[in-house]
C-alpha cells in the first residue's frame, strides 16, 4: 500500500510518537521527513526518571536543509515570529517550502501560526490528525495533540498576517 503523504515531523512529535509508542506505526503508514536539527534534539526521552535513547535509522529521512532556505523563512517574518521560531521549526518550515506535497505534524504554536500567517494552514497537522489521516483511532492526552489547538493558532497566525504583526 502507497504512503499517503509526506509528514514532516518536529522534535516534539517525534519524541511525543515514541513515549506514545506510536512511532513504528505513523514510521510505516507515512514517508517520514526530518531535519538534521531535529534528528539531533530528538535523540531521547524520559519516562518514569528512565532515559530511553531515540534511534531513527532507516524509518525516517533526516533532511540536509541549506542556511539560505532558513535564511529566507526567517526573513520573511517580523522579528517577534522570528524571534520565537527555533532553528528546527525554522528548518522544518523551510523544508516544507520546498515540498509542498507534504504536511508538518507539531505540537508547538508558533508552528501553526507561522503557517497561518503564510496562508500554508491547510499543510499543518495535528497528532489526532496525522492518526486520523491513515484510519488510526487517536484520542490525544494533551490538548497540544488535538485539531482544535491546531486550528485554533493557525487561525492567530492569519489574523496576525492580517493585521501586520507577522510578515513583513
Amino acid at each position: 500500500m502507497a504512503k499517503p503523504r509526506l509528514a514532516i515531523l518536529d522534535a516534539c512529535t517525534v519524541i511525543d510518537l515514541h513515549q506514545l509508542g506510536l512511532w513504528n506505526l505513523v514510521a510505516s503508514r507515512y514517508e517520514v521527513l526530518v531535519t538534521e536539527t531535529v534528528a539531533a534534539e530528538a535523540d531521547y526521552f524520559v519516562e518514569n526518571g528512565i532515559t530511553f535513547p531515540i534511534n531513527l535509522g532507516a524509518s525516517a529521512a533526516v533532511v540536509s536543509i541549506g542556511a539560505g532556505a532558513v535564511a529566507r523563512l526567517r526573513a520573511r517574518f517580523r522579528p517577534f515570529y522570528r524571534e520565537m521560531i527555533h532553528d528546527g521549526e525554522a528548518e522544518s518550515l523551510a523544508l516544507l517550502q520546498e515540498r509542498p506535497d507534504a504536511v508538518i505534524c507539531s505540537s508547538d504554536a508558533i508552528v501553526f501560526k507561522a503557517l497561518g500567517a503564510l496562508n500554508d494552514g491547510d499543510k499543518c497537522v495535528s497528532l489526532q490528525s496525522l492518526m486520523k489521516q491513515i484510519g488510526e483511532r487517536f484520542v490525544p492526552r494533551d490538548y497540544l495533540h488535538t485539531d482544535e489547538f491546531c486550528a485554533r493558532y493557525v487561525k492567530e497566525g492569519s489574523i496576525d498576517m492580517q493585521q501586520g504583526r507577522a510578515l513583513f
